[in-house]
Protein backbone atom coordinates (compact mmCIF):
# COMPACT_ATOMS: atom_id res chain seq x y z
CA UNK A 1 0.00 0.00 0.00
CA UNK A 2 2.74 2.41 1.01
CA UNK A 3 5.12 1.60 -1.84
CA UNK A 4 2.50 1.74 -4.61
CA UNK A 5 0.29 4.35 -2.95
CA UNK A 6 -2.85 2.22 -3.35
CA UNK A 7 -5.76 1.11 -1.18
CA UNK A 8 -5.80 -2.16 0.81
CA UNK A 9 -8.03 -4.06 -1.64
CA UNK A 10 -5.88 -3.03 -4.59
CA UNK A 11 -2.73 -4.09 -2.71
CA UNK A 12 -4.27 -7.51 -1.98
CA UNK A 13 -5.14 -7.98 -5.66
CA UNK A 14 -1.63 -6.84 -6.69
CA UNK A 15 -0.05 -9.46 -4.39
CA UNK A 16 -2.48 -12.21 -5.48
CA UNK A 17 -1.67 -11.57 -9.15
CA UNK A 18 2.07 -12.03 -8.58
CA UNK A 19 2.36 -14.63 -5.80
CA UNK A 20 0.58 -17.87 -4.87
CA UNK A 21 -1.93 -16.95 -2.17
CA UNK A 22 -4.09 -19.69 -0.61
CA UNK A 23 -7.82 -19.15 -0.73
CA UNK A 24 -9.06 -19.99 2.79
CA UNK A 25 -11.84 -18.84 5.03
CA UNK A 26 -10.98 -16.45 7.85
CA UNK A 27 -10.01 -18.26 11.05
CA UNK A 28 -9.10 -21.51 9.26
CA UNK A 29 -5.47 -22.54 9.70
CA UNK A 30 -3.46 -23.33 6.61
CA UNK A 31 -0.80 -26.00 6.74
CA UNK A 32 0.13 -29.58 6.23
CA UNK A 33 -1.48 -32.27 8.30
CA UNK A 34 1.04 -34.95 7.41
CA UNK A 35 4.22 -35.60 9.37
CA UNK A 36 6.20 -34.20 6.46
CA UNK A 37 8.87 -31.70 7.52
CA UNK A 38 8.89 -28.21 6.13
CA UNK A 39 11.52 -25.52 6.29
CA UNK A 40 10.19 -23.08 8.88
CA UNK A 41 10.87 -19.39 9.35
CA UNK A 42 11.81 -18.55 5.75
CA UNK A 43 10.18 -15.11 5.33
CA UNK A 44 12.57 -12.16 5.32
CA UNK A 45 15.58 -14.41 5.23
CA UNK A 46 19.26 -13.58 5.39
CA UNK A 47 20.38 -16.86 3.83
CA UNK A 48 22.27 -18.11 6.88
CA UNK A 49 21.41 -21.60 8.01
CA UNK A 50 21.71 -20.32 11.59
CA UNK A 51 18.57 -18.31 10.86
CA UNK A 52 16.25 -21.27 11.49
CA UNK A 53 17.86 -21.68 14.91
CA UNK A 54 17.49 -18.01 15.83
CA UNK A 55 13.99 -17.44 14.42
CA UNK A 56 12.62 -20.57 16.10
CA UNK A 57 13.84 -19.39 19.52
CA UNK A 58 16.11 -22.40 19.92
CA UNK A 59 19.28 -20.28 19.87
CA UNK A 60 18.27 -18.76 23.21
CA UNK A 61 17.87 -22.23 24.72
CA UNK A 62 21.45 -23.26 23.96
CA UNK A 63 24.23 -22.66 26.46
CA UNK A 64 26.82 -20.01 25.55
CA UNK A 65 29.39 -22.74 24.77
CA UNK A 66 26.91 -24.62 22.53
CA UNK A 67 26.12 -21.41 20.63
CA UNK A 68 29.77 -20.52 20.15
CA UNK A 69 30.75 -24.01 19.05
CA UNK A 70 27.88 -24.20 16.56
CA UNK A 71 28.98 -20.90 15.00
CA UNK A 72 32.60 -22.08 14.81
CA UNK A 73 31.55 -25.34 13.13
CA UNK A 74 29.50 -23.37 10.60
CA UNK A 75 32.25 -20.85 9.83
CA UNK A 76 35.14 -23.33 9.48
CA UNK A 77 33.46 -26.04 7.39
CA UNK A 78 34.81 -27.17 4.06
CA UNK A 79 32.57 -25.84 1.27
CA UNK A 80 32.74 -29.04 -0.80
CA UNK A 81 32.28 -31.71 1.87
CA UNK A 82 30.33 -29.42 4.26
CA UNK A 83 32.35 -30.99 7.09
CA UNK A 84 34.41 -29.25 9.75
CA UNK A 85 37.42 -31.26 10.91
CA UNK A 86 38.78 -29.69 14.09
CA UNK A 87 40.30 -30.70 17.42
CA UNK A 88 38.64 -29.91 20.75
CA UNK A 89 41.55 -27.58 21.52
CA UNK A 90 41.10 -25.55 18.33
CA UNK A 91 37.33 -25.51 18.76
CA UNK A 92 37.69 -24.28 22.33
CA UNK A 93 40.15 -21.59 21.28
CA UNK A 94 37.93 -20.24 18.46
CA UNK A 95 34.69 -20.56 20.46
CA UNK A 96 36.13 -19.12 23.67
CA UNK A 97 35.47 -22.33 25.61
CA UNK A 98 38.24 -23.05 28.09
CA UNK A 99 37.64 -26.71 28.91
CA UNK A 100 37.84 -29.78 26.69
CA UNK A 101 35.13 -31.35 28.85
CA UNK A 102 32.81 -28.43 28.10
CA UNK A 103 33.54 -28.75 24.38
CA UNK A 104 32.74 -32.47 24.58
CA UNK A 105 29.49 -31.91 26.52
CA UNK A 106 28.40 -29.18 24.11
CA UNK A 107 29.07 -31.33 21.04
CA UNK A 108 27.17 -34.27 22.51
CA UNK A 109 24.14 -32.09 23.30
CA UNK A 110 24.17 -30.52 19.84
CA UNK A 111 24.24 -34.04 18.37
CA UNK A 112 21.30 -35.12 20.59
CA UNK A 113 19.38 -32.09 19.33
CA UNK A 114 20.13 -33.15 15.74
CA UNK A 115 21.84 -29.79 15.11
CA UNK A 116 25.08 -31.59 14.15
CA UNK A 117 26.32 -35.02 13.15
CA UNK A 118 29.61 -36.27 14.56
CA UNK A 119 31.82 -38.43 12.33
CA UNK A 120 34.49 -40.23 14.37
CA UNK A 121 38.07 -39.80 13.18
CA UNK A 122 39.90 -42.94 12.10
CA UNK A 123 42.36 -44.66 14.45
CA UNK A 124 45.94 -44.56 13.25
CA UNK A 125 48.01 -46.72 15.58
CA UNK A 126 47.82 -45.22 19.06
CA UNK A 127 46.38 -41.93 17.84
CA UNK A 128 43.15 -40.91 16.20
CA UNK A 129 42.31 -38.29 13.57
CA UNK A 130 40.18 -35.32 14.63
CA UNK A 131 36.46 -35.88 14.38
CA UNK A 132 34.52 -34.27 11.57
CA UNK A 133 31.27 -32.40 12.22
CA UNK A 134 28.37 -31.66 9.90
CA UNK A 135 25.96 -28.85 10.83
CA UNK A 136 22.45 -30.13 10.01
CA UNK A 137 20.23 -27.17 10.94
CA UNK A 138 18.46 -27.20 7.56
CA UNK A 139 18.89 -30.89 6.72
CA UNK A 140 17.70 -32.94 9.68
CA UNK A 141 13.91 -33.41 9.83
CA UNK A 142 14.05 -34.12 13.58
CA UNK A 143 15.72 -30.78 14.22
CA UNK A 144 13.24 -28.93 11.99
CA UNK A 145 10.31 -30.66 13.68
CA UNK A 146 11.64 -29.61 17.08
CA UNK A 147 11.88 -26.01 15.84
CA UNK A 148 8.23 -26.17 14.78
CA UNK A 149 7.11 -27.70 18.08
CA UNK A 150 5.11 -25.32 20.29
CA UNK A 151 6.81 -26.56 23.44
CA UNK A 152 10.33 -26.56 22.04
CA UNK A 153 11.91 -26.13 25.44
CA UNK A 154 10.65 -29.60 26.40
CA UNK A 155 12.40 -31.13 23.36
CA UNK A 156 15.70 -29.35 23.90
CA UNK A 157 16.24 -29.73 27.61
Amino acid sequence: MGVLGILFGDAVRWIAERFPVPNVKAGRPVGRRSGESIRPYRAGVSGSELEVLVRSGMFGQLSPSERSILVVLTIFRDLDSRLTRMSYEAMGRYAGVGSGATVSRSLKRLARLHAIQIHQGARIGATRECNAYRVTLEDDPKFLDACNCKSASRNFS
